[in-house]
């Protein structure tokens, strides 16, 4: 690929690099990782996500990371597994979070493997998790980002499908609105049921649109709002209630609550009554 040389001043510089390693590595020892590093059970990308969670999440995870162990897909995309509290459990529970990946979303993985569920979060690709809840895009790198949000999600449930039995996928945030899109046009197979995550659009249009989507759904729909309803979330919680209710929806429910943890509560007893084991 390179002329001669360039060939030379590549294996001279190749060489340089060497031995500089090589010195560095007699100063520092073996080279190998301080030991305590290998008792943590996550790649980088997987403490960093860890980091940017609450408090309790956090400690929560670093505390009891036996029950939980970090991988990737075949196309790359890491996730957080939580293992069932039994053997044979009764489906999967999958959780898309945000775009960016700072919402609290591993309080309710836990939550699921405590009631016997094989519980998935899968992290945001790096091209997903650039993006901000706040931030002003245009509709060409929207679109563009929808794209790679599909594939994301396809291989996601492609690799939790061998866990067998039902699957419930949950979603948070403004990425909502592209999951309910692909399972409107059939770009995604539906679930056993539902789960919305402060789901909302800065868009009248395209909260319209979920509300329409998330009201025709024949499959169990649980629409948690959590904290302080304003701005879109509100307006988006209020249409998808509003046509819900036109439309006689039997299989939707929503619920308010004031904490992420209230939250975990209602959906642990939704399950239990309109899922069972």
């Amino acid at each position: 690929k390179d002329d001669a040389g360039s060939e030379g001043e590549a294996r001279d510089g190749d060489s340089a690099e060497a031995g500089s390693a090589e010195a560095e590595a007699k100063e520092q020892g073996s080279g190998d990782p301080p030991k305590e590093e290998k008792s943590v059970p996550f790649n980088l990308d997987a403490s960093e996500y860890i980091m940017s969670l609450s408090e309790a999440d956090r400690s929560h995870l670093i505390k009891d990371w036996s029950r939980y162990s970090y991988s990737e897909t075949k196309d790359g995309i890491s996730y957080i597994h939580f293992e069932p509290a039994v053997p044979q459990p009764p489906g999967t529970f999958l959780i898309f979070p945000e775009w960016g990946g700072t919402d609290r979303v591993t309080g309710f993985a836990r939550m699921a493997s405590d009631e016997k569920w094989d519980s998935y979060v899968f992290l945001p690709t790096p091209e997903l998790s650039s993006m901000r809840p706040s931030g002003n895009y245009s509709e060409e790198y929207l679109s563009k980002s929808a794209k790679a949000y599909t594939d994301y999600v396809r291989d996601a449930c492609a690799t939790a499908e061998s866990s067998g039995g039902k699957i419930i996928i949950a979603v948070s945030g403004r990425s909502a609105s592209w999951l309910l899109s692909m399972l409107k046009t059939g770009l995604l197979e539906s679930p056993a049921a539902l789960v919305l995550i402060n789901a909302q659009y800065p868009e009248e249009k395209t909260v319209s649109d979920m509300a329409q989507t998330v009201a025709a759904l024949k499959y169990p729909v649980l629409d948690l709002v959590i904290g302080p309803e304003n701005g879109w979330l509100k307006a988006s919680a209020e249409a998808r209630r509003h046509e819900a209710g036109k439309k006689g929806s039997e299989c939707f429910s929503q619920a308010k609550t004031g904490t992420p943890e209230a939250a975990e509560r209602k959906l642990r007893g939704w399950l239990k009554k309109n899922i069972g084991r």
